[in-house]
């Protein structure tokens, strides 16, 4: 469920981004840094609980 949300937000701010028109390629590289380093924050403590 929480993965699915995070997907369909990824995938319409990629579109956005489309349609704006701002940089493309690079812009969906840092998304998915950010997304990878909110991963790693959200995943790390739970899976030391």
């Amino acid at each position: 469920m929480f993965l699915g949300k995070l997907k369909a937000w990824v995938e319409n701010t990629k579109y956005k981004q489309m349609v704006i028109g701002d940089g493309g390629i690079k812009n969906e590289k840092e998304l998915f840094l950010y997304f990878f380093f909110f991963f790693l924050l959200a995943y790390f403590p739970v899976s030391l609980a």
